[in-house]
């Protein structure tokens, strides 16, 4: 039996489908097919039931599932500790975190890292997705909860400041003044869709209104503050972000949640690897800049 089938067995287990799990690993559907195929053949036993809503587990495939988990974590494991063996600033350090602290903080110092490190090669990855770092789909994390899982190390680099926005040529064409703006009722609002939910922004909005007109809802920040900008409504936005744009004014009035915290996460078996933590250096030293505040 090779390895390789079993983890093509829990791509399809987690996606649910051929294309899907073909997405995940960068394959296609028929590459899929064929190495489930041949684990079936190896094990001499149907894993998946295909039914209209999918594939799905088998009798054999929920039996064979939990062994499958362990061999991927032991193999996982067998990788973090090779990399962690490794001594030399070089090679790939995967690096996620939400697209507004990579465009606005991280890509801007990236010379700099570059420089004292000209043997790293960083991949950021910029999603909304908790992308799972005991199975390596990541090796450092910037995220804005605090992870529970054991294995991970956690550390506060900072918090994310918001404001409430809007553009001098919205307020002026309705005639509102920024200081005493307390409602956002009449207002147009712009909000942060589903995917991010729930959240303390969105909770906000509807403090401010019982029934909020919203014109937008977006899990880009950076459309939300383009959408500012061109004059379509008020938006709650990064402090640092937003203060850098001439053609918005800040409404002090209706005030903004409470900071959120950025969070550092490695997990335990690489933080002390020479380059992840050379990742792991820079981004404390980034952001502990003064005046550096997301």
């Amino acid at each position: 039996m090779d390895w390789d089938d079993v983890r093509y067995f829990l791509a399809v287990q987690r996606r649910g489908s051929l294309s899907e799990a073909g997405r995940r690993l960068r394959v296609d559907a028929t590459t899929v097919g064929r190495r489930i195929a041949a684990l079936e053949e190896a094990l001499g036993a149907r894993l998946f039931v295909r039914t209209s809503g999918g594939w799905r587990l088998s009798e054999a495939g929920q039996r064979v599932l939990p062994s499958a988990e362990r061999l991927e974590a032991e193999v996982t494991a067998l990788g973090r500790a090779a990399r962690g063996a490794a001594a030399a600033v070089e090679g790939v350090v995967r690096l996620t975190t939400i697209e507004t602290v990579a465009t606005r903080f991280i890509a801007p110092a990236l010379p700099a890292l570059r420089t004292r490190h000209p043997g790293l090669d960083l991949e950021l990855l910029c999603t909304m997705r908790t992308l799972d770092l005991a199975r390596g789909e990541a090796d450092v994390a910037l995220r804005i909860a605090r992870p529970k899982e054991e294995a991970l190390v956690a550390r506060k680099l900072t918090e994310i400041h918001f404001g409430a926005y809007a553009s001098r040529g919205y307020l002026e064409a309705r005639g509102l003044a920024p200081d005493t703006l307390r409602s956002l009722d009449g207002v147009d609002a712009l909000d942060y869709a589903e995917a991010l939910y729930p959240t303390a922004e969105s909770a906000w909005l509807h403090e401010k209104s019982e029934t909020p007109r919203v014109a937008l809802r977006t899990t880009s920040v950076s459309t939300l503050l383009a959408a500012t900008i061109a004059g379509l409504g008020v938006a709650l936005l990064p402090v640092a972000v937003a203060e850098g744009e001439p053609a918005l004014v800040r409404l002090p009035a209706l005030g903004a949640p409470r900071p959120r915290p950025i969070w550092q996460v490695v997990h335990r078996d690489v933080a002390e690897t020479a380059r992840v933590r050379a990742v792991l250096d820079f981004l404390g030293e980034l952001f502990a800049r003064p005046g550096l505040r997301p």
